[in-house]
């Protein structure tokens, strides 16, 4: 992929450091300006309610301690947020595919669902789809 592409600012929650480092640094090498992190829905929300704060993609955990991905995704909904969204999660298929129903359901721009760990194959894939889309405020 190229780097001349611009994804604009992402958001990746995920109480996993190391997983929020590795996708953080592939992001940034493949077309994001900018990189915020949380460990968890609450802090999300937070960077989400930020005055002038946009994300041209979110990447989110669906197990996370405080709120978890799929409180943060009925977040989501409920702001109408437009970002492209990539779940990337250790799930089981079953709650990955309960977390893809939900965000399918409330109309999310849902670019993937991507299993720990990540194939940056997929995740490249992934950040193709989110060129020239829109961005979230809250």
């Amino acid at each position: 992929m190229s780097s001349q592409r611009n994804i604009g600012n992402v958001l990746i929650i995920d109480d996993d450091p190391i997983l929020q480092e590795v996708v953080r640094a592939y992001v940034l090498a493949n077309g994001a300006n900018q990189v915020f992190t949380a460990t968890d829905g609450n802090e999300a929300v937070d960077l989400l309610k930020e005055p002038g704060r946009r994300f041209g993609l979110i990447v989110c955990d669906i197990n996370m301690p405080g709120k978890d991905g799929i409180e943060t995704i009925s977040y989501l909904e409920k702001i109408d947020c437009p970002s492209p969204l990539i779940i990337i999660s250790s799930a089981g298929d079953h709650l990955v595919e309960a977390a893809r129903k939900l965000a399918s359901a409330f109309s999310l721009n849902l670019i993937a669902t991507l299993h720990k760990p990540v194939d940056f194959n997929l995740l490249g894939n992934a950040l193709a789809a989110t060129f020239s889309e829109t961005e979230c405020a809250a």
